[in-house]
C-alpha cells in the first residue's frame, strides 16, 4: 500500500512539472504581432556626428504584420517641420529586440532612417503580449538618436 501510494505519488509530481514545463513554454514570445496599436513617441539627439540637435514627438501605428506609418513634428537644427507623413517596416524576434526602417514621405530628404527596438510592458519583457513600450536607438551612421514609445491605451 505504501509503495502504491509513493508510486502515484511520484506520478502526480512528474505530471505536475511537465504539465509547468509545457505551460512556460507556451507562452508565445514576441513576434511582429506584439507590436501592434497606435504609440505616442519622443525622439531626441544628434545627426551628422553631433552637428545637429532633433526632437521630435509623433504618433506611431503598427500593424503587427510588420509594417506601419506615423505622422510627427520634428525639430531639426532650430527649423519646425509638422505633419511629417512616414512609412515603415519592422521585424521582431522571439527575444522582443528588433529592427525598424523608417521612410519619411513628406517632406524627403531624410530617408531611410534604421532603428534598433526592444519591446517591453509594464511587467517587463512582453512574453508575446502587446508591448505597452518601445525602446529605440537609431543605428545609423554619425546619428546618437534614442527613442521612447508608449502604447495609447484604446
Amino acid at each position: 500500500m505504501k509503495s502504491k501510494v509513493i508510486s502515484t505519488g511520484v506520478k502526480f509530481c512528474c505530471a505536475m512539472l511537465v504539465s509547468f514545463a509545457v505551460a512556460a513554454g507556451a507562452e508565445a514570445a514576441c513576434t511582429n504581432k506584439t507590436l501592434r496599436g497606435d504609440y505616442g513617441s519622443t525622439c531626441l539627439g544628434t545627426v551628422n556626428n553631433g552637428a545637429v540637435n532633433v526632437a521630435l514627438v509623433g504618433k506611431f501605428s503598427f500593424d503587427g504584420n510588420g509594417t506601419g506609418s506615423a505622422v510627427d513634428t520634428a525639430s531639426i537644427a532650430g527649423n519646425i517641420f509638422r505633419d511629417r507623413n512616414i512609412t515603415l517596416t519592422y521585424n521582431i524576434e522571439s527575444s522582443c529586440r528588433g529592427t525598424a526602417t523608417l521612410t519619411i514621405v513628406n517632406p524627403s530628404g531624410f530617408n531611410p532612417t534604421n532603428f534598433d527596438l526592444v519591446l517591453t510592458d509594464k511587467d517587463g519583457i512582453t512574453g508575446g503580449r502587446i508591448a505597452t513600450e518601445v525602446q529605440a536607438i537609431e543605428i545609423d551612421s554619425g546619428s546618437l538618436v534614442t527613442c521612447a514609445l508608449t502604447r495609447i491605451e484604446q
